[in-house]
């Protein structure tokens, strides 16, 4: 009797690939439906997603490059370094790799704090961003970011090769030198209890009562009765006093502050101490009486510049600002002087984050490193933990229809392929613009001159000579042309024929 060999099963199991990309759709359908957030993808599938692209990237015409590893990146995910720290409601801001596998509340692109998965994705090589408005010098340069190559942005301005602003926005992942980031959305406004404490935080005073009991068992309790005197000489007066009039708060005359209204606000405890709240529309309140008690009343309203000798209140900022839509941009310290018990200054500035222009103006290779990606099923985004917003991964799970086709393998196996393809071609155009660099700035033969030790020298240029490098200009040359003239064609009009 013959014996059959048994098929071996298959590395992703279609019908259970297909069941589980349905009941995933069912639900995506059912929380539009009722306006709620769409569901978390389900481990089952991220596994089948990594598994199709790993097995894709060991065919022939993939297996040799060494930009692998990025290539099977660009297939499923745009992850972010272990350390990178992101804004949640649950544990403030927090390093990726210390709440892996939890669901966190973050705060997405759309600016409302929607529910988030954080998951690992293995070893992948990272590079170092770092962003910084135009004029900010490269050593200053205030947010850094370590990601994959192919993570994903939001930018409001991207830039050509000659570094020219082209109007264009939306979602990217080959983040140019210069393009411009979108800027994270707050949707909360300032409180008025919040702005109230930070005028008290800042520029306010405290009353501490305390009460004697019978003297077998005295007990001495202090009371906390903030009070502020609104100085006449200040530009925001009138700001302020409307502030604690709409909290309902009521000002009186006393002769020794010369005329001065002075609110008191009655027994208020922790006036004088930083919030702990995660409250939103509360810190943003705290800040912007904060900067009314204690900042530089400049022209310049995109930033604010706040000054403390607090140095906790400066880690508070660092920490809390990006929940209010604002981005800490510097701190800078200069002695407290000669008198005795002198403490240092700190001077705050932070961005608006909506006027903050987040340029990219540094990109260096970081190295190896385990990576992490937070996913947010509706607007795929979230803001990190210096206000910064960025994309999350797997955003083509819910582009397949199982209406229209019941094999979800061969349809994803497409898109990664694809992916691939890019990842090749965005590497030969790198290599493609050093070897056209290389070629114009040194010619066969040519003589350089050497202004340290003021002799010349003869180039080595015979680089150019071996590797296939002419040959691969000229190949990527003529098909960039072929490409050019195919696209020219395509947008011709059409003689109709009757």
């Amino acid at each position: 009797m013959a014996i059959t060999k048994k098929k071996p099963a298959h590395y992703v199991d279609n019908v259970e690939f297909l069941k589980a990309l349905k009941a995933h759709r069912v639900l995506v359908n059912k929380a539009k439906r009722t306006k709620k957030d769409a569901p978390q993808t389900s481990e089952y599938l991220g596994e089948c997603f990594l598994k199709i692209a790993r097995h894709l990237s060991f065919k022939h015409n993939f297996v040799n490059y060494t930009f692998r590893e990025d290539m099977i990146s660009d297939g499923i995910e745009n992850c972010l370094h272990r350390d990178t720290q992101i804004v949640t409601m649950e544990y403030g801001s927090v390093g990726l790799a210390q709440i892996e596998g939890q669901s966190v509340t973050v705060k997405a692109a759309d600016g409302v704090w929607r529910p988030a998965t954080v998951r690992s994705y293995g070893p992948q090589m990272l590079y170092r961003y770092r962003f910084g408005s135009f004029n900010t010098a490269l050593g200053r340069l205030p947010h850094e970011v370590i990601a994959t190559r192919n993570h994903r942005w939001f930018v409001q301005n991207r830039v050509d090769a000659r570094g020219s602003f082209t109007g264009q926005s939306g979602v990217i992942d080959d983040l140019r030198l210069g393009d411009c980031l979108t800027p994270a959305i707050t949707q909360e406004a300032a409180a008025v209890d919040g702005v109230v404490h930070g005028l008290i935080f800042g520029d306010g005073s405290i009353n501490e009562k305390s009460a004697s009991y019978h003297t077998t068992t005295a007990v001495v309790q202090g009371h906390e009765y903030p009070f502020m005197r609104v100085c006449k000489q200040d530009s925001v007066q009138a700001e302020i006093v409307d502030i604690f009039r709409t909290a309902g708060f009521h000002c009186t005359y006393p002769p020794s502050a010369c005329g001065d209204p002075v609110f008191y606000l009655g027994r208020k405890i922790g006036m004088k101490q930083l919030p702990f709240t995660r409250d939103a529309a509360y810190i943003r309140g705290f800040i912007h009486g904060w900067w009314l008690a204690d900042g530089s009343k400049t022209t310049n309203t995109r930033r604010l510049l706040i000054s403390t000798v607090n140095a906790e209140a400066v880690e508070w900022a660092r920490e809390y600002a990006p929940y209010a839509g604002y981005v800490f941009l510097s701190v800078r310290q200069t002695p407290g002087g000669s008198y005795p018990n002198a403490k240092p200054l700190f001077s705050i500035t932070l961005a608006k984050a909506e006027a903050y222009d987040a340029r990219l103006r540094s990109i260096e290779p970081y190295g190896v490193d385990d990576v992490f990606c937070v996913e947010e099923p509706v607007t795929h985004g979230f803001v990190l933990g210096n206000g910064l917003l960025t994309g999350n991964c797997l955003i083509y799970m819910n582009n397949f229809d199982p209406a229209k086709s019941s094999n979800p393998f061969g349809y994803f196996t497409q898109i990664i392929y694809f992916a691939f393809v890019r990842r090749i071609m965005r590497e030969k155009k790198h290599t493609y613009i050093k070897y056209k660099l290389i070629n114009q700035a040194i010619i066969d033969g040519a003589t350089q001159f050497n202004p340290m030790e003021g002799n010349s020298f003869q180039v080595d240029t015979s680089m150019l000579n071996f590797d296939n490098v002419k040959d691969f200009i000229n190949q990527f040359e003529s098909y960039a042309t072929n490409r050019r003239e195919r696209r020219k064609k395509a947008k011709e009009p059409k003689e109709e024929t009757v």
